[in-house]
């Protein structure tokens, strides 16, 4: 009997002969399970949560090569593989976010991130790819032969085991609960049943944020007045990798014979997981928490904000930003401008780091870095002004790469991290900076994005993954001390003063991001957030998110909620209306009706002098240069239009062709900024200088012709580029990836006619 003709026959003809079961997805699914076994979690009841998410993938996985299995038709056959290929495909992709990112993607997670591929990228090892291919190659080959009547009774068995997977059950203990699929968040980025809307965002603005400014102070230097103050952000450092700051972890062994010269705070929690909101907790004072206008990115939201550096100089000091990777990276050099750094340097501009070896994230390591810290203080130190130094580490961010070549480990990357420590303190010291009366303030941006382990969680509960080390160190600080208040991160400055205090409070509660929303289509970002109390020593986490004019709580309140909840509106309050304050009005108004006619395709285009765009423009302006239709509108290239080669405005009207309803963005490559405006409303309001000419904004519309303005500036020489991301609703769009951004269709484009 030929088993390739028989493994096509109806399987009610073949039930007493051998049949075709591929076992491949079997295998490669438990290598995979053994391998995220490298999550440390101890006791039977972790053991089952853990296994929840692999008892789902094995049931339907089973199901589907049993189906195969059964399945006559060729076609059917063929889609069966493609689910079973993409099942592995998703499972891999969860086990690699969790072990790599202490993190379970969902869904809208994983879309988020795709326009961020070619970074991520980065974390991708061979191994990940060899064990795809591995799979996809056991798949192809492995084969085991069972009966019409074993295949029946192993399908029951795997609807059983995806069932116990998606059973409903009471929820997870809270330290497992980011490693638990439940098929209520499926796609989406909240967990759990949320609560009812709590108090709703104040209706009285102005005076919410009042109340806000009145109760919150950014910067109380006290007795710190005049002294020259650095402080150290370390990229990912974390409490559990030190000894003296956690009982833990041995690490950063010189942190902590260096501590022993200062105070070590050893209850300081992050708020946020990545570095923006790192940035954004000690330079702007606050939780990075959403709010209805705010801004993607993170650092774009957060820019108009009263700030730390604004705060030094109200105070007499200059300040100054310094790190090793990038400005242009997450927007950086846009936002350390408009917070108010007098001085800012990068990768680029920082001559010290020309022709030196590169290591993760394309940077040279920190050591460059802690050497060009020392000598600006020292040049610093010469002025009578004081100064506020802050530099920004790289070279422990992921993925780990050890700039001395001892192999690209956890251990070794921030083994070499702790030596640059130790070079960045004797280096202050050998150049009297603590003799002068200097202060250096030594943390961390947030904890390093790594599973937890069992010692964390059994110390420190809900709280560990927040936590940081913060160091003082100084003449007249106490020496060799421990400090156990609870300190949040975006409390630091606003309590500097209170540090030398024992007996004063530091921080009322303490709020972790789990998320600030990268969903670029909503018009009101929503932020997921853990909310931890000093009474509770931060064991316990109470979850929230805010989003629009709502904040919500994911199971039981803080006790004192209503005291919670009417800051973090006030906050959010204040938020808003430094937003709307601060934004720069281009003042551009659409004049008169006009018609779109067929055939009448192009751009009106006029010309100004000047480079002030927040005036009202038109015709009988003396700065009117002249005007011209446009039929070609993807770049403009004004040298090759006739006009003048001096700095100008240009203002472009057309009636732009939606072709459905949905969210559209549009995007204005220009040196200096520039304005959108659609049917009357200013979409883009940016009159100022942008990081990398690219500044970008959405609207919804309608389908239909759409009266836009669009206002620029061009110095005659440089081309203007203005594109739009076209398809509505769920489509994800950056800024940096120019293939995701297409030029508007010219026949999408209608010339202005004015009606009598």
């Amino acid at each position: 009997m030929n088993p390739d003709k028989n493994r096509y026959k109806s399987p009610h003809e073949q039930e007493q002969s051998p049949h075709l079961l591929a076992i491949g997805p079997l295998l490669i699914f438990t290598a995979l399970s053994i391998y995220k076994s490298s999550i440390v979690a101890n006791g039977l009841t972790a053991l089952l949560w853990l296994s929840k998410v692999d008892l789902i993938f094995f049931g339907l996985l089973l199901l589907l090569v049993s189906l195969l299995a059964f399945a006559k038709n060729l076609f059917v056959r063929i889609f069966l593989h493609l689910l079973i290929i993409l099942g592995l495909f998703a499972f891999q992709l969860q086990v690699i976010s969790l072990t790599l990112f202490d993190m379970n993607l969902t869904l809208s997670n994983v879309i988020d991130f795709a326009p961020e591929w070619r970074w991520n990228l980065n974390f991708v090892k061979l191994h990940h790819i060899l064990l795809f291919l591995l799979a996809l190659l056991a798949y192809r080959v492995l084969w085991l032969r069972v009966s019409f009547r074993q295949l029946t009774a192993l399908s029951v068995v795997a609807l059983l085991i995806s069932c116990v997977g998606l059973a409903p059950t009471k929820d997870p203990p809270i330290h497992l609960r980011k490693y638990v699929f439940d098929v209520r968040d499926f796609g989406t980025q909240t967990n759990g049943n949320e609560s009812a809307c709590a108090v709703a965002y104040p209706s009285d603005l102005a005076h919410a944020a009042m109340i806000s400014r009145s109760k919150r102070q950014l910067l109380n230097l006290g007795s710190f007045e005049g002294r020259n103050i650095v402080l150290a952000i370390i990229e990912s450092m974390s409490s559990v990798d030190s000894r003296r700051t956690s009982s833990i972890g041995n690490i950063f062994r010189r942190f902590d014979r260096i501590s022993e010269n200062g105070i070590l705070f050893r209850n300081v929690f992050a708020d946020y997981y990545q570095t923006s909101g790192g940035l954004v907790a000690l330079f702007n004072g606050v939780p990075p928490l959403s709010y209805p206008k705010a801004k993607v990115p993170l650092l774009n939201a957060f820019d108009s904000q009263p700030s730390l550096p604004r705060a030094f100089a109200d105070h007499g000091y200059k300040t100054i930003f310094l790190k090793n990777a990038p400005l242009a990276f997450e927007n950086t050099r846009s936002y350390s401008r408009r917070i108010g750094f007098d001085f800012t340097a990068g990768f680029d501009e920082i001559e010290r780091y020309r022709g030196k070896p590169t290591f993760t994230c394309g940077v040279v390591g920190d050591e460059h870095l802690m050497d060009e810290s020392i000598q600006q203080v020292e040049e610093l130190m010469r002025a009578p002004q004081p100064f506020f130094l802050s530099l920004l580490t790289t070279s422990s961010h992921v993925p780990w790469v050890d700039p001395l070549r001892r192999g690209d480990t956890e251990k070794n990357v921030f083994d070499y991290v702790d030596q640059q420590i130790e070079r960045l303190y004797f280096g202050l010291e050998r150049i009297g900076f603590f003799e002068k009366n200097g202060v250096l303030i030594l943390t961390s941006d947030h904890r390093k994005p790594q599973p937890i382990s069992y010692k964390e969680r059994e110390k420190y509960g809900d709280w560990a993954k927040t936590r940081i080390p913060l160091l003082l160190i100084g003449k007249g600080i106490p020496k060799g001390g421990f400090d156990d208040r609870f300190l949040s991160q975006s409390d630091l400055f606003a309590k500097l003063e209170s540090l030398l205090n024992p007996s004063a409070e530091l921080s009322p509660y303490a709020i972790y991001v789990d998320h600030y929303s990268r969903l670029v289509w909503q018009d009101q970002p929503k932020s997921n957030f853990a909310l931890f109390l000093p009474k509770d020593l931060g064991q316990r986490e109470y979850s929230g998110t805010v989003g629009g004019t709502c904040l919500s709580w994911k199971a039981l309140p803080p006790p004192n909620a209503k005291i919670i909840e009417q800051d973090i509106h006030e906050q959010r309050a204040a938020h808003q209306e430094n937003f709307d304050s601060k934004a720069i009005k281009c003042n551009m108004q659409v004049k008169g009706e006009v018609s779109w006619q067929e055939g009448h395709n192009g751009v009106l285009m006029r010309a100004y002098r000047g480079t002030d765009m927040s005036g009202l423009l038109d015709e009988e302006s003396p700065r009117f240069i002249g005007k011209q239709v446009l039929k070609n509108f993807s770049q403009i290239e004004p040298d090759k239009l006739g006009l003048p080669k001096e700095a100008m405005i240009l203002e472009f009207e057309t009636g732009v062709y939606i072709p459905e309803d949905g969210i559209y963005w549009f995007s204005i490559q220009s040196e200096q900024g520039g304005c959108l405006n659609v049917n009357d409303q200013i979409i883009i309001d940016a009159n100022e200088d942008t990081d990398g000419g690219d500044i970008w904004g959405h609207a919804k519309m309608k389908r239909g012709p759409q009266r836009v303005l669009i206002r620029t500036h061009s110095t005659g020489t440089s081309p203007v580029r203005i594109l739009w991301a076209k398809k509505p609703d769920r489509q994800y769009w950056t800024r940096s990836r120019d293939k995701q951004w297409v030029p508007v269709p010219d026949n999408y484009l209608f010339e202005p006619v004015p009606l009598p």
